[in-house]
């Protein structure tokens, strides 16, 4: 994934997220080790290794309208397979922040 953290980088973590045999969501428990230290428009690739392992994903509800919510670390295996991938930006700050995402 090519991340640029634009403006207020601080602010914002990015993580990815699953969708398992076309039912549930989950978001890595490990967020992307973007370099938020400045911002900067300038393109960086950020990789993270699936792994399957409980404990490396928490259960991630989509409500519409609603938004997204995070919810308590799998206990489980992620097992099946993966039918839908994305990813999930957590705002820690009010005001301004912008991570722009290519691919």
């Amino acid at each position: 994934m090519d991340i640029a953290p634009f403006s207020q980088a601080t602010n914002v973590t990015a993580y990815i997220c699953v969708q398992m045999d076309g039912g549930p969501w989950y978001v890595s428990a490990t967020s992307l080790p973007v370099d938020t230290t400045f911002d900067s428009d300038i393109y960086s690739t950020y990789t993270q290794a699936f792994t399957p392992a409980a404990g490396s994903w928490r259960t991630l509800g989509l409500t519409a309208g609603s938004g997204a919510t995070i919810g308590s670390l799998t206990t489980w295996n992620l097992t099946g397979t993966i039918t839908g991938a994305g990813w999930f930006s957590a705002i820690v700050e009010r005001g301004p922040s912008t991570l722009t995402i290519s691919r």
